[in-house]
């Protein structure tokens, strides 16, 4: 495919806003966190207040296969308030700080048969004036490794599932992304690697609301012979792609791991790459 292959937005902002959310769910300390950079495109420093309150998140989708994968939800009733901070954000620049709530029941946790999604709703105010709020939809799961196991939520998962190349536009249609997903599912299979490019937000969008695991991978594809590794640009670049990628989907419960790239031996072994190298 050549040209623009995704969706492309332009949006207006304020000067002073949320430019990230990042949520932490801490299931084996029981508490949520959110850390939260804030954009000062002013040219004086500026002291704001950052709060922000998580809500539950309800899927009002239909069930048939027309109307399933049209997006269609609303905001529950508030269900955790994080502690709030006041932050200097200086001017052109940008200030970190980790909003957090003991949740003690009050989030129900997301996993393959129940994900559960939330939603935090993170405010900025300057004194009485609120200057902007940055929605952030998450889930309350963890997942971590144990010796030779993967843990969702404390519990080891064996995961089954599918890929795909990314072969043809139809592949961008949600509706695709949701009749893909419902096969998997159809065939008890709770994961999905969405292979060699960066895809769509729909393709983990949906996963959260399906509920699938999702193994991220770079676009970096060993197989075709491309990646020069003797060039540091090569390494400049990667790193800012792997990043972004990171950056994007880090706060979506059903990305469990990140694949650095796609058969990455070709690249040794069809090149005559020394042993040293």
């Amino acid at each position: 495919l050549n040209g623009i292959w995704q969706d492309v937005s332009l949006v207006a902002l304020p000067a002073v806003r949320v430019d990230d959310v990042f949520v932490k769910p801490w299931l084996d300390r029981d508490e949520l966190e959110a850390e939260v950079t804030v954009r000062n495109e002013t040219s004086s420093d500026c002291t704001v207040d950052v709060s922000a309150d998580a809500f539950a998140w309800l899927n009002e989708a239909g069930g048939s296969t027309l109307e399933a994968p049209v997006p269609k939800w609303r905001l529950g009733g508030k269900v955790l308030s994080l502690a709030g901070a006041s932050v200097q954000v200086p001017a052109h620049g940008t200030a970190v700080c980790t909003l957090c709530a003991k949740v003690g029941g009050r989030l129900k946790t997301w996993s393959p048969d129940a994900p559960n999604l939330h939603a935090l709703l993170v405010r900025v105010n300057a004194g009485a004036s609120l200057v902007d709020t940055k929605y952030q939809r998450f889930g309350w799961r963890q997942f971590t490794v144990k010796g030779r196991d993967l843990l969702l939520n404390g519990e080891r998962i064996q995961l089954s599932g599918d890929i795909c190349h990314p072969f043809g536009a139809y592949m961008w249609s949600r509706r695709f992304v949701w009749s893909w997903y419902r096969m998997i599912k159809d065939m008890h299979g709770n994961a999905v690697r969405p292979h060699a490019q960066i895809y769509p937000r729909c393709y983990v969008d949906v996963a959260d609301e399906m509920g699938l695991c999702v193994l991220d991978e770079t676009a970096v594809f060993g197989s075709s012979i491309r990646s020069n590794f003797a060039m540091p640009e090569f390494w400049t670049r990667y790193a800012d792609h792997f990043k972004g990628l990171i950056l994007r989907d880090r706060s979506h419960p059903s990305v469990f791991g990140w694949s650095f790239g796609n058969e990455m031996f070709a690249v040794f072994r069809l090149n005559n790459v020394n042993k040293e190298d």
